[in-house]
């Protein structure tokens, strides 16, 4: 995967949720999440909040913000990786499960 040399500035997601008809916090009402975490999003990390703003836009969020993403598209942060791990290794233990039955 090619990483962009920069992520896009906040103002350019700001301004691609607007050209969606979009606000951070209408993002913030559809995901459920704080609307400041979402607006703080587009300049300091904050998993799920970029994750909402890259599925509003329609555009993976590794490429929004490339610095906070590894060259899998699996997101730095450690502890956002802990957690992806542990939920990827029980759903792997439950269709090896299925499998098994």
């Amino acid at each position: 995967m090619s990483k962009a040399k920069h992520p896009w500035h906040p103002a350019d997601v700001l301004c691609a949720l607007t050209k969606q008809g979009l606000s951070y916090a209408e993002v913030a009402r559809r995901h459920d999440l704080n609307r400041s975490a979402v607006a703080n999003a587009a300049s300091r990390p904050n998993y799920s909040a970029e994750t909402a703003i890259a599925s509003e836009l329609g555009v993976p969020a590794h490429q929004i913000w490339p610095d906070r993403y590894d060259d899998r598209g699996l997101p730095l942060h450690k502890m956002v990786r802990r957690r992806l791990n542990a939920h990827m290794a029980a759903q792997s233990r439950l269709i090896r499960d299925e499998v098994q039955a």
